[in-house]
């Protein structure tokens, strides 16, 4: 497209678009100093995919092979021996500090000097990277690192891997040191600026004897976040174009897994680290991380081949979050590479070939079109592929179809599939109790609906909503947003979830039309304890949508197991009753002050029989509310315990060092539950499933109402996940 001229009075603005990724791979792995220079021109030709502040880019940088001839040089120098160069323990540090650092005598170099010795590493040479800080505008140059490289001979015993990965985790989160990379393979250089000035600040990338035959380059352009050289990619792993929406579930999950995230990371960094963690602490390829983090949505599990469908269950409740994008990912790690685009597809990735090299990009026109052996192709979305890279041998291409079985072979030879699969149950197979659990939460008939809707402090527009709801199967068409007071100021009771409100940050997202939300946002969620790698299968149930029906106070209805059925969950009677015998039982857990008792005392008690029912096998909590506004107990908003009981499961850990929330699911059954916005609330705030019974109870009044109302409320739960996390 030909914008027109400046002058005119039509003139566009620069165009700008994203960030620029871009991989440069030699097809028989000869390492060439021109794969390197490759990818930094290419780097430049996407300089309008950059982004600056007052003429200063956002960053750049690029992941290359260990420079071993520098390298070579550089021991020789120092008095060791060159060849230890090419040992297979032969360790790059390129560690980025505060600038006063830079002084010999600084105590910062000699505490990261002790956590080297503490790993079992033997310093070889330390030394600043050559660099010319003059090439750098002024901002940079007053945020400008000092960059200290160290090379150093791996321990004699042990995994190398996991050493680097330990010793890395112990760098950046004990002192202010950031790792750009740690690595026996790979080196990372990156600086604050546009890619222009990366062959200029790093003289080293100019050199002939600088060989790589793998490198990726990326050049960002910060939508949401300052520009910041720890920011600048790639990192220590990968190159990523766009925005990881789901972050904040993705570093949720890591944590109860035990993974420990960079302090203040960005959505890339926490990705990068996530994957590291997989691929380091729990064994896995790149190839299994990354269709772990990026699985096929639950959609195209139907169109897989039946023996992979129990592998992507299994990494479904293993790590119930996934990375939604837009994005794009380059990713290497060892010998295996991974181009991949997330399931919407919104950012562009092409892949193609010259005569002596394959390459990946955000643009194809990159490459020369003379150079180019075939028509490149742009990767679909949810693609991707594969390259097995072994050091000084041609490069294997693996389709997706391909790179799914090479992940299966290596993880179904470590984990038992087919005992999992036959663990986990779909709500539509579950049967009646043969001895009711309803006796749990009662059924109260104390208070008068009326009496009941006010002290949960319902108001009319939820009751005027609901009975659209109810009645036509459509939402209700009103003013966007609330139209009544502030919590802080209404003089009506108000419940927690009334004090929230819905931010939306669409920043490069399009709008999801209908069809894309119902095919990609699914609500599906399991229940019971989070599988494992190796050890015991464990009892799980499947939900395609997380609303329970049932659990009411008065008499059951005929027809709430049919509709729960419609649509693929259960009845809250019997999910506790196929949890409620032997190993796999569930604990319900009142909602309500006692008498006489704070509400931080209500709290202190709600956690300790959390704990304590966790802990001693309780593999599903129900917290009920049904006995609030009794002789003996007050209200306590079930939206202050969730997310106390949540965070408390979290942080707490059992005999075997393992989260105790991953040890069961919480489900709530609430009467304050009135609309949409308070279940997405409860969702958000640590619930795994609900059960609205006043809704469900007020829905009985109309015909089909159960059914109409439940078709909107899923709607509006893939409507929320439509905007791909930002609420």
């Amino acid at each position: 497209m030909n914008l027109p001229a400046s002058n005119s009075p039509f003139a566009l603005p620069p165009e700008r678009d994203a960030c620029a990724i871009i991989g440069f791979i030699q097809k028989l792995g000869t390492p060439t100093h021109g794969n390197l220079q490759r990818t930094i021109d290419a780097l430049i030709k996407m300089g309008h995919r950059a982004g600056e502040i007052r003429g200063e880019g956002d960053g750049c940088g690029v992941l290359t092979d260990i420079p071993r001839l520098l390298w070579r040089e550089g021991l020789a120098q120092s008095g060791h021996s060159a060849d230890q160069a090419d040992a297979a323990d032969f360790v790059v540090a390129h560690l980025l500090l505060p600038a006063q650092s830079a002084a010999p005598e600084a105590a910062l170099r000699g505490e990261i000097l002790q956590l080297f010795e503490a790993a079992g590493l033997q310093l070889l040479v330390e030394r600043p990277c050559p660099v010319r800080s003059e090439v750098l505008s002024t901002n940079a140059r007053q945020a400008e690192p000092f960059f200290w490289q160290l090379a150093c001979q791996g321990p004699a015993t042990g995994d190398l891997d996991k050493t680097l990965y330990d010793l890395h985790l112990a760098l950046e989160t004990k002192l202010p040191v950031h790792v750009a990379s740690l690595s026996n393979q790979v080196a990372s250089y990156k600086v604050l600026g546009a890619p222009e000035l990366l062959s200029r600040y790093y003289p080293d990338l100019k050199r002939r004897d600088f060989l790589s035959a793998l490198t990726i380059g990326h050049s960002r352009f910060s939508t949401n976040t300052l520009p910041d050289v720890l920011r600048a990619q790639p990192f220590s792993l990968l190159g990523h174009n766009g925005e990881i929406n789901t972050i904040a579930r993705l570093r949720e999950e890591a944590r109860l897994l035990g993974m420990d995230l960079p302090p203040g990371g960005s959505d890339s960094q926490d990705l990068n680290r996530i994957l590291e963690g997989l691929i380091r602490r729990f064994d896995l390829t790149l190839f299994e991380a990354m269709e772990l983090i990026f699985p096929p949505i639950f959609n195209d599990h139907e169109q897989l081949p039946d023996e992979l469908r129990p592998m992507y269950s299994f990494f479904r409740r293993l790590y119930q979050a996934s990375a939604q994008g837009p994005a794009a990912i380059i990713a290497r790690h060892g010998s295996h590479c991974v181009f991949s685009v997330d399931a919407m597809g919104l950012r562009p990735l092409w892949f193609g070939e010259t005569e002596r090299e394959y390459f990946v990009s955000s643009e194809v026109g990159v490459v020369s079109q003379d150079e180019i052996d075939s028509d490149p192709k742009t990767l679909a979305p949810g693609e991707k592929i594969g390259l097995l890279a072994v050091s000084g041998q041609p490069v294997t291409v693996l389709s997706h179809e391909e790179l799914r079985q090479a992940a299966y072979k290596r993880f179904s030879r470590r984990t038992s599939l087919a005992n999992h699969a036959r663990m986990l149950t779909h709500a539509k197979q579950l049967q009646p109790s043969k001895k009711s659990p309803i006796a749990a939460f009662g059924r109260s008939k104390s208070l008068l609906r009326d009496n009941l809707l006010s002290a949960l402090a319902w108001k009319s527009s939820d009751l005027r909503n609901l009975r659209v709801m109810a009645e036509k199967g459509q939402e209700p068409i009103s003013s966007l947003g609330y139209d009544g007071p502030l919590a802080a100021i209404a003089t009506g009771s108000q419940n927690l979830a009334d004090f929230f409100k819905e931010q939306v940050a669409v920043v490069t997202n399009p709008a999801i039309d209908r069809e894309r939300e119902a095919e990609h946002f699914s609500t599906r969620v399991y229940l019971g304890p989070a599988p494992r790698l190796q050890g015991q299968a464990r009892r799980a149930v499947a939900l395609d949508v997380p609303l329970l029906t049932g659990g009411r106070r008065l008499e059951p209805q005929s027809n709430d197991a049919a509709v729960a059925a419609q649509f693929g969950s259960a009845t809250l009677e019997r999910l506790l009753g196929h949890f409620g015998g032997g190993r796999y039982r569930y604990r319900t857990l009142a909602c309500a002050m006692r008498s006489g008792e704070t509400a931080d005392q209500a709290l202190q008690r709600l956690q300790d029989e959390a704990i304590s029912a966790v802990a001693n096998g309780a593999s599903l909590l129900l917290l009920d509310d049904s006995s609030a506004f009794s002789s003996s107990n007050s209200f306590i908003d079930p939206l202050l315990v969730m997310p106390h009981v949540h965070r408390i499961l979290s942080n707490a850990q059992d005999s075997e060092g393992h989260s105790l929330r991953r040890n069961t699911s919480l489900v709530l059954r609430s009467g304050a539950l009135r609309n949409l916005h308070d279940l997405i609330f409860a969702i958000g705030m640590g619930a795994d499933a609900l059960c609205p019974y006043l809704m469900w109870e007020l829905a009985d009044e109309y015909p089909s109402g159960l059914e109409h109302l439940i078709t909107v409320l899923a709607k509006g739960l893939e409507k929320v996940m439509s905007t791909m996390g930002c609420h």
